[in-house]
């Protein structure tokens, strides 16, 4: 078989035309080859035919090319193998090769394909598996035309109560806990918003495979999947906690005549909070834009705005109020995402109003800033795993 009769080989197999070669398996060095390897590889072909072809092989792979050249020698074809070979520049390429055993004289007729774009694109593709499988929030796929359940990562089967796998062709109603709307109207309203606009953000109350009631924060966006078609794609976060919290605090109203110091707190925290919600919620916002807004949010929820100053540290990088003044009264924490410290937030009072031996700040003040840095950290999360989501739109197309 010459080089010609390898291509039309490959051709009928159905192989991209690319580099046809025949191989000496017996002393390891090309002895024909066509112009290609100095496209893909940028080498000519006499430099390519004139050093043993495992010099160009990456040392990761030399053992497993050793393997199936042995293969050859007893008889057996190549179909499929994937190497990378490296490049004038150092670079490498992956290749995928089809061969034919090697005959009498130990000749090996072979085309290799270039893979190196589909290889990255199917490695970003895992990893954005792994990101999905690993994420804090809850994460399911839902398919337009049947309104079925495709897809959960663990996170979300978890925080509904399910089996991995269990929900997996349900219909998507089955997560919608009866409110003053059935389940089914829940659901309709939902696809409606997300047909017209391409996606739906909102607080929605669920239910658990054992009926208990929860309250999500909802992102849910459309995607063409190479599998499941048209999908929605919708990311929970559980809000329940944050739920229960502003009902205790028209419990507090009520009883403000009980507790109207505390009352005054809480409503300082609750204002934080529904501030630090409209930010994140507002259209067109990027992360940075959130967090300089949010320093400016916090000092009006403690006892003394007008000596307060505050910034946040992420990755080494500070966004920090005008005139920012590190001082001995402060306070600090963490701002953990996906499990990891990113940095933190801190605050400073510049001067100490607080009668001797009593700590400048209340105790309310510290469990806000702790939460705080809590939503700073789950804040960071949802647009890690939207940028996520968008590269996985992009890797898609290619």
């Amino acid at each position: 078989m010459d080089s010609d009769e390898a291509l039309l080989l490959s051709t009928k197999k159905g192989y991209l035309p690319g580099l046809i070669c025949v191989a000496d398996a017996n002393t390891g060095y090309f002895t024909e080859c066509n112009t290609a390897v100095t496209s893909i590889l940028g080498i000519s072909v006499e430099e390519f035919i004139s050093r043993p072809f495992m010099e160009f092989i990456h040392p990761e792979d030399r053992q497993i090319t050793i393997d199936e050249i042995s293969n050859q020698l007893k008889g057996s074809p190549v179909v499929g193998f994937e190497n990378r070979y490296q490049c004038k520049d150092g670079s490498y390429r992956w290749l995928e090769w089809q061969a034919t055993a090697a005959d009498k004289d130990a000749k090996v007729h072979a085309v290799a394909t270039d893979i190196t774009e589909r290889k990255e694109v199917e490695e970003e593709l895992r990893l954005h598996s792994q990101i999905m499988k690993n994420v804090s929030e809850g994460i399911y796929l839902v398919g337009l035309d049947d309104e079925r359940i495709k897809y959960t990562n663990p996170k979300f089967g978890k925080m509904f109560g399910y089996d991995p796998g269990e929900m997996i062709g349900r219909e998507v109603s089955m997560v919608n806990a009866p409110t003053e709307k059935t389940p089914e109207e829940t659901k309709k309203q939902i696809i409606d918003v997300l047909v017209k606009t391409g996606e739906w953000h909102g607080e929605v109350k669920n239910i658990k495979k054992d009926g208990t009631h929860f309250w999500c924060y909802a992102n849910v966006s459309l995607f063409d999947h190479p599998t499941f078609g048209r999908v929605a794609v919708s990311v929970h976060t559980d809000v329940t906690d944050r739920k229960k919290a502003e009902e205790e605090l028209i419990i507090a109203r009520e009883k403000a005549e009980e507790s109207e110091e505390k009352l005054k707190v809480r409503v300082k925290e609750l204002n934080c909070f529904y501030n630090i919600g409209n930010i994140v919620n507002a259209n067109g916002v990027t992360l940075d834009n959130i967090l300089n807004e949010i320093l400016y949010v916090i000092p009006e929820s403690l006892q003394y705005p007008e000596i307060i100053n505050a910034r946040i540290v992420l990755n080494d990088e500070k966004h920090q109020t005008e005139d920012f003044i590190e001082t001995k009264w402060k306070l600090k924490e963490n701002i953990i995402v996906n499990g990891k410290i990113k940095g933190y937030l801190e605050v400073n009072y510049s001067e100490n109003r607080a009668p001797d031996n009593v700590s400048v700040f209340l105790k309310e003040e510290e469990f806000l800033i702790k939460a705080i840095a809590g939503r700073l950290g789950r804040i960071i999360e949802k647009y890690e795993l939207e940028n996520v989501l968008k590269s996985l739109k992009r890797a898609r197309k290619l």
